[in-house]
């Protein structure tokens, strides 16, 4: 996750900014399926985000 929020801050993607709606949606894209990835993992075993392995 913490790298989906780097990806979507950072300037350089795969689709720049500067084109508004594919822009966006590339930040959205990766944001949205790192937030699921991690809403799944935390469903499937809660203790899973707290252990380091």
């Amino acid at each position: 996750m913490v790298l989906a929020i780097l990806y979507s801050l950072s300037p350089i993607d795969i689709a720049p900014d500067v084109l508004p709606i594919a822009g966006w949606a590339d930040d959205i894209l990766v944001l949205g399926t790192s937030a699921l990835n991690l809403l799944q993992t935390y469903t499937q075993n809660p203790m899973r985000l707290c252990l380091p392995y």
